[in-house]
């Protein structure tokens, strides 16, 4: 039963997600110390939004085996995706402690912190997997990009082109052009994007960052002006009229800026509600920066922005070093800042 219910559970139609619940309930029944089949049917459990059920499953299979690292990984993901985040930090501690010397436990963590903006401590554990798997790209390019968050440029850098080494992942080449940027070398991030382009050529933001670093490069302007007019093209193919597409308008508004058409962008960066506008945060300042309304990147400031991961990338970006220096911005910023 336990092995039918593995069986059904790799189908993706709802039938067939029952019937590995039934199965592997069945095996449970029979034997109560199968402990995969617990883990099986708390993974069910977790899929289909039985939390509780999950969270009972893949606490018995643990009771009975605590060195079982799927099960430890899939609870603590329960327990973050419930909200229950310090149960869901001790979960990954005690996977850690049962296997020291497995990599994943110190990356899932990792990702637990960074993902609830713990950068530090997210820093911490990507490093020790890192040492334990040091050819693992994964771990490098999340590594790589906890250092961007924490305005590490040159070790993201160092750490993304490691995650690079196997050249096709257009991601992780996106995020080392990032890195390449805030440190102003603009020829190296131009490379970068341009090999992102490559392996992902729809893609509309690789376009558009391609376009806003060959900008900055010595006779970049027609280069930048067909990615951009690229990236637009893309963006606008993808808008959904009787959709809330924020990001694609968030997108297209930087675009119309690099490209001169202000007016265009702030169109644009008005299809974004301010509800909205701290998740395309970055974005929107550029946008409003490049096409010459500071005032509104200015009333922006605030308790929008009070991310000090995000005040960092605002105030490195090399198109956003006059907005920072504002001080009307700055004074904005102060409630931010107390919160």
């Amino acid at each position: 039963w336990e092995g039918l219910g593995e069986a059904y559970a790799l189908k993706d139609t709802q039938e067939e997600q029952v019937l590995a619940v039934k199965s592997a309930e069945r095996a449970v029944q029979e034997d109560p110390e199968l402990t995969n089949a617990h883990a099986l049917l708390g993974k069910l459990h977790a899929k289909a939004g039985r939390t509780e059920d999950a969270i009972r499953e893949l606490k018995t299979a643990l009771e009975q085996q605590p060195t079982l690292s799927d099960a430890s990984m899939d609870l603590a993901k329960v327990y973050s995706n419930s909200g229950k985040l310090k149960e869901a930090e001790e979960t990954y501690r005690k996977a850690i402690e049962a296997r020291k010397h497995d990599y994943y436990g110190y990356y899932m963590l990792g990702l637990f912190y960074a993902e609830n903006e713990r950068y530090p401590e997210a820093e911490t554990q990507l490093k020790k997997a890192a040492e334990l798997a040091p050819a693992n790209e994964t771990v490098a390019r999340e590594l790589g990009g906890v250092y961007l968050r924490e305005a590490k440029y040159q070790e993201a850098v160092d750490s993304l082109k490691k995650a690079c080494v196997g050249g096709k992942d257009a991601a992780c080449f996106s995020a080392l052009g990032m890195a390449q940027y805030y440190l102003r070398h603009y020829q190296d991030a131009v490379v970068a994007l341009e090999r992102a382009t490559v392996l992902d050529s729809d893609n509309h933001e690789y376009w558009g960052q391609l376009g806003a670093y060959a900008k900055r490069i010595p006779g970049g302007e027609a280069r930048a002006a067909a990615a951009l007019k690229k990236a637009s093209a893309l963006a606008r193919a993808k808008v959904r009229p009787v959709y809330r597409d924020y990001d694609l308008h968030a997108a297209l508004a930087e675009y119309c800026a690099r490209l001169g058409e202000a007016q265009e962008s702030l169109s644009e960066a008005a299809k974004v509600p301010r509800s909205a506008s701290q998740v395309y945060a970055l974005r929107l300042l550029t946008s409003y920066e490049i096409a010459g309304a500071r005032k509104k990147a200015v009333e922006m400031a605030g308790p929008s922005l009070n991310r000090a991961s995000l005040q960092n990338l605002i105030k490195d970006h090399p198109d956003l070093g006059g907005l920072w220096q504002d001080p009307q911005f700055q004074a904005a910023l102060q409630p931010a800042r107390k919160l």
